[in-house]
């Protein structure tokens, strides 16, 4: 229950939780800059901030969550590309980390991230110079194997 300035009172369908009826849509906006700043927080695990966007990120965990659902089965191998700048010690710590490896290594990353199917689209991204000091461009390449359990994802083109 809501209680507004002229003593009126409002309820709220989902109590006092907003809803968000396409959190993917504004996820993508680009002139929302949600992207950034949900990311951000999760990056720097700030919980402050992080419980002022919980209910958005609830919506957006379970929109994911659905279309994932939907789509899987017509999902199929596929590989997907994501470009990014990292710290060069960050890159090297991959790199001694591969060498003392036999197989591919995992890694872990703290928010969601957007990738394409287009190389060369990633490629672009990746060459973009970047504003900070000691840090390189990577190209990400992930490959998606449906029969492997993993961590909801989806296409969100057409969302």
């Amino acid at each position: 229950m809501k209680v507004s300035s002229n003593g009126t009172q409002s309820e709220n369908v989902r109590g006092e939780d907003p809803h968000f009826d396409n959190a993917i849509w504004w996820y993508s906006c680009n002139e929302a800059f949600i992207y950034s700043q949900i990311n951000n927080i999760l990056r720097l695990e700030n919980f402050e901030l992080l419980m002022s966007y919980r209910y958005y990120i609830i919506d957006l965990c379970g929109m994911i969550e659905e279309l994932y659902i939907k789509n899987k089965p017509r999902q199929k191998h596929q590989i997907v590309y994501r470009a990014d700048k990292i710290k060069q010690s960050d890159l090297d710590a991959m790199e001694q980390s591969a060498k003392n490896k036999d197989k591919d290594q995992l890694i872990s990353i703290n928010g969601f991230i957007s990738t394409t199917t287009d190389k060369e689209i990633a490629e672009f991204y990746a060459k973009k110079p970047s504003i900070l000091a000691d840090f390189v461009p990577i190209l990400y390449e992930i490959t998606i194997d449906p029969a492997i359990p993993c961590t909801a994802f989806a296409n969100i083109v057409s969302s």
